[in-house]
């Protein structure tokens, strides 16, 4: 079974961040335009209107037209579909995963962090606790991430959130090991019935996917924000509060410094097929 993953820098130009707009509904344009900062609002605005056109290629909806619900925690989900998917932002860049079973991502940019031990031993497993203090301390750091973007997506996969508990199941992480599920608790399913999957972006940074189906194949995919910025697609033709939230948005009309970061951690990819 293949699981496509999109990436796209949050970064971008107005054309795009006027196509993504285009096709929010009323609720996302009031969220959005709550954002304390414009960084935040474009980012937000963006990230919907991408997530949009992408599942719109795995569904016979335009993006405007698509609906969303929400799970018993919050997680959301296509309205009326079989395609599931999951979003992750790494501060510069968005991932988003697709596939026909429960799928998450997590995209992490590896760093120091202070007291690192002390929040695994909080909320780790003890054996995942164990296996970090005993790791290397150069490679300590990049195990304590591939250890928590695998339980992250866990957790987005599974639709519990926190509730379920980053203690309360075991992954693998390590140098030459391959990702896995290892224990699980307080779960009515098995480690078996589950498939975790890292990916590099750049040296700084990792990502996981956790996805329950067996024999995956990750398909990466770059977002064509070429044909969301395409010619159908026209400033003026915002009105009203999608207009507003443009202009509060604060984007200039090209690349910005970021973006061009953010283009930097991109891996080599393949356009998925529907």
């Amino acid at each position: 079974m293949d699981v496509d993953i999109w990436l796209a820098p949050l970064s971008q130009s107005r054309a795009v961040l006027a196509g993504c707009i285009a096709v929010l509904c009323p609720s996302e344009v009031e969220r959005a335009s709550r954002y304390a900062t414009a960084e935040l609002r474009s980012r937000f605005a963006f990230s919907r209107g991408a997530l949009r056109h992408i599942l719109s290629c795995y569904t016979d909806e335009p993006p405007s037209a698509l609906k969303f619900d929400s799970g018993p925690y919050g997680k959301p989900l296509l309205r009326h579909s079989a395609c599931c998917f999951n979003v992750s932002h790494s501060g510069l860049l968005m991932a988003c995963a697709v596939s026909q079973k429960p799928v998450g991502v997590d995209i992490e940019p590896m760093r120091e962090i202070p007291l690192m031990l002390a929040i695994a031993s909080k909320h780790f497993a003890v054996g995942e606790y164990k296996r970090l203090v005993t790791l290397p301390a150069v490679y300590r750091t990049r195990g304590f991430f591939e250890c928590w973007t695998r339980k992250e997506a866990l957790i987005k996969a599974t639709g519990l959130g926190l509730s379920q508990g980053l203690d309360r199941f075991e992954v693998t992480f390590g140098p030459g090991v391959l990702p896995k599920l290892v224990q699980i608790n307080d779960l009515s399913d098995d480690c078996e019935h589950w498939e975790l999957h890292s990916f590099d972006l750049a040296e700084d940074h990792c990502g996981a996917i956790a996805v329950r189906a067996r024999n995956i194949r990750l398909r990466f995919a770059q977002l064509g924000t070429d044909k969301i910025a395409g010619p159908a697609v026209e400033l003026q033709n915002l009105h009203g509060p999608k207009s507003e939230l443009l202009a509060k948005a604060g984007v200039e009309g090209q690349k910005t410094k970021a973006y061009s970061s953010a283009d930097s951690l991109l891996p080599k990819v393949i356009e998925p097929g529907r």
